[in-house]
């Protein structure tokens, strides 16, 4: 549907058409479709848009943390209209990226901004993103159950807003800290409800993420149990 949606704007609204491809974009980000996302971004870019987060966290993905930070900051600092309307979002993943990242200064000073404006956290897609952010911070900082409460409460306001994909997404990040607790019982029903909702979506790529997580999970328990 938004592809046939795409080739109407195409002939019509060439601006909005840079719109959908960051749609597109996006979805596929959650579906796993990383290569896809990056190329409808790539589109969406052509087309006038700064299709942020979305960029910033396939350079994330890719393993380029420091590319997906500048992205942020290059987008808070310069906004287009766009841009603007997303600034909380824009501050919870620079906040989450930069904890991630060992730049805890960065990490600190953005939460603090996202968390001192309670207008920027006035979407579903924002409080959960501080959640997420407020996760990372407390995590690199050693207050685990700070975190695995922080992604709890983000689990909750995407379950609220129905969106199915993006409680997976939550509950895949709360299984890893879960693990890396030693928690493997906690950690494997985590990894199994991201698998689940996964599934649902037909994110086939996140569905074998979760998979090769949870045998790799399945792996260090038996070992631990022989020795």
């Amino acid at each position: 549907a938004i592809l046939k949606a795409q080739e109407l704007l195409a002939d019509n609204a060439r601006y909005a058409e840079g719109d959908a491809y960051r749609v597109l974009g996006e979805i596929r980000l959650l579906r796993g479709d990383f290569d896809g996302a990056q190329d409808a971004f790539r589109q969406a870019h052509e087309l006038g848009w700064h299709p942020l987060p979305g960029w910033a966290l396939v350079q994330e993905e890719n393993g380029r943390n420091a590319d997906a930070i500048k992205s942020l900051q290059r987008g808070l600092q310069f906004p287009g209209w766009a841009d603007g309307q997303r600034k909380g979002i824009l501050l919870a993943h620079l906040a989450r990226i930069a904890a991630r990242s060992g730049n805890a200064a960065l990490a600190r000073s953005s939460l603090a901004e996202l968390e001192g404006k309670p207008e920027l956290r006035n979407t579903s897609g924002s409080e959960a993103a501080w959640h997420r952010a407020k996760a990372e911070v407390a995590q690199t900082g050693g207050r685990t159950e700070d975190a695995i409460a922080a992604l709890r409460a983000a689990i909750v306001v995407w379950r609220d807003a129905g969106s199915r994909i993006n409680v997976a997404h939550t509950q895949l990040r709360l299984a890893e800290i879960l693990a890396s607790t030693g928690d493997q019982t906690d950690a494997d029903i985590e990894f199994a409800a991201a698998e689940k909702g996964f599934a649902e979506m037909d994110a086939k790529p996140m569905v074998a993420r979760c998979r090769e997580m949870r045998r790799r999970l399945l792996g260090r328990r038996r070992r631990s149990t022989v020795t």
